[in-house]
């Protein structure tokens, strides 16, 4: 890009960053829209613009693809989604131009035995409290780090796990053990 595209580019990348901060999106994920329309943008020589033809898409997904897993694929299509309703106020209008492959993978599940033979080799109680309580609640790593005293409802038997995935609270059953 040359100085004049480049700094271009650079006031329409402030407008983004400042749009998606004002539309409430988390931090990761502006990081994520961000980093997808940079690269765009260097990938295209140029301040991405309305006339964006379908085929520069197909070229720069294309290109993607071979360095690239479908995640950030994803991401950068919707990241340049965004920069085209946001920036641009246009229709992003090849909306089906990449579609990743849907895969359904089962998750790997232990089972009670693989369970019982990671609790008995831990022999540190408090790490040991810790996993049973990660496992028979379900909770995620971050979840059960951030876990307090006053979360517990042992009345009701409740947990309220604050702040989870997507900044959500949710109630979780508190094992009678």
């Amino acid at each position: 890009m040359n100085s004049t595209e480049t700094r271009k580019f650079q006031q329409a990348f402030n407008r983004f960053e400042r749009l998606l901060e004002l539309q409430g999106y988390t931090t990761a994920t502006q990081g994520s829209y961000c980093r997808g329309i940079r690269r765009f943008a260097f990938w295209y020589g140029k301040c991405p613009h309305s006339r964006i033809t379908k085929t520069d898409f197909e070229a720069y997904f294309s290109e993607l693809l071979k360095t690239h897993s479908w995640a950030t694929i994803k991401c950068d299509r919707n990241g340049i989604m965004r920069y085209w309703e946001l920036v641009l106020e246009c229709d992003w209008p090849w909306f089906d131009l990449v579609k990743p492959p849907i895969k359904k993978v089962l998750p790997d599940i232990l089972t009670q035995a693989e369970i019982s033979r990671i609790l008995d080799h831990t022999t540190e109680l408090r790490c040991r409290v810790f996993l049973f309580t990660v496992y028979t609640m379900g909770l995620r790593l971050d979840e059960a780090l951030h876990l307090k005293p006053g979360d517990i409802n042992g009345q009701t038997l409740m947990v309220h796990i604050r702040d989870g995935k997507g900044h959500k609270d949710r109630l979780v059953n508190l094992p009678p053990n």
